[in-house]
């Protein structure tokens, strides 16, 4: 299984996003444990399932309302 399939990851960037924690992309790749292209690689499959996760560069996190 590729990390971008775990939903421990995508679970963890939801509950943080939820709370504007989630930092850089640079950032979440560390809290996660995982390289900085597996964060962009999460996210984009997020956003191809039709997850609406954008980032505010204001917060510097990626955010879900």
């Amino acid at each position: 299984m590729k990390a971008s399939d775990n939903p421990k990851f995508r679970n963890r960037i939801l509950k943080l996003a939820k709370k504007h924690a989630t930092g850089t992309p640079a950032q979440l790749a560390i809290k996660l444990a995982v390289c900085e292209r597996t964060v962009n690689n999460i996210i984009a499959d997020m956003r191809a399932e039709g997850v609406d996760i954008p980032y505010c560069r204001k917060l510097k996190s990626y955010t879900l309302d």
